[in-house]
């Protein structure tokens, strides 16, 4: 299975430029075609996400990943700084 996890976080931790202050997980299942996350809570400032396979994502207000989005291999991983209310959005690479 497809799967894009996500973490959110409030903000980073004085001078060890680390996440700080986590708000929730989310696991999105894009197998079956392209998928979103849900709208990223109040007070996130962080998403760090991985991915367990190779993937297209963008971010925004109401996405739709295509093939032509940002392409990720399999077991990447980031952080992007994010905005409350906003998504991901994914589709596999076959």
């Amino acid at each position: 299975m497809a799967k894009l996890y996500i973490r959110e976080w409030s903000g980073i931790a004085g001078d060890k430029q680390a996440p700080s202050g986590f708000i929730k997980d989310q696991v999105v299942d894009f197998s079956g075609g392209v998928a979103a996350s849900a709208a990223f809570s109040d007070g996130c400032a962080i998403v760090e996400w991985s991915t367990d396979a190779i993937c297209f994502w963008v971010y925004g207000s109401n996405p739709t990943a295509t093939t032509s989005n940002m392409r990720y291999a399999a077991d990447s991983r980031g952080f992007i700084g994010a905005v409350p209310g906003c998504k991901i959005s994914v589709i596999s690479n076959t």
